[in-house]
């Protein structure tokens, strides 16, 4: 039997990202400080990027609220990390949230299972 690749829902990918990855603003700025853009033309950084250049002038300016993948695709070419590391987490809040998004599928059904399995658990202790 073919095992079937499981996708992750949009949502779900999203939540992940937002929490794993810089803020946006924070990109922008290491983005516009990085040795790698400054002194290039848009023009330029588009050609070596693939990025189009209106993308770059709303990127450099600031226009862009979220994590697109032509911002994605600068940092990587600029070589900046992308991973928010979170130096604390003395309550775990950050490790329950990434271990909830890694095996949630998105649907309420397995939401309902998920949440009745962290109960049982709670009622063990």
């Amino acid at each position: 039997m073919e095992q079937q690749e499981q996708s992750i829902p949009f949502y779900a990918l999203m939540l992940y990202i937002m929490h794993t990855m810089k803020p946006v603003t924070i990109l922008i700025e290491e983005l516009c400080q990085s040795n790698a853009i400054t002194g290039k033309s848009q023009v330029q950084l588009s050609f070596a990027t693939g990025v189009q250049q209106y993308q770059i002038s709303r990127i450099v300016t600031g226009r862009i609220k979220r994590h697109t993948p032509a911002l994605i695709k600068l940092c990587k070419y600029a070589h900046i990390n992308l991973d928010y590391s979170r130096q604390e987490d003395p309550d775990g809040r950050y490790l329950i949230e990434k271990t909830l998004l890694s095996t949630w599928d998105g649907s309420h059904a397995q939401a309902k299972k998920i949440a009745r399995l962290l109960k049982l658990a709670m009622d063990m202790h």
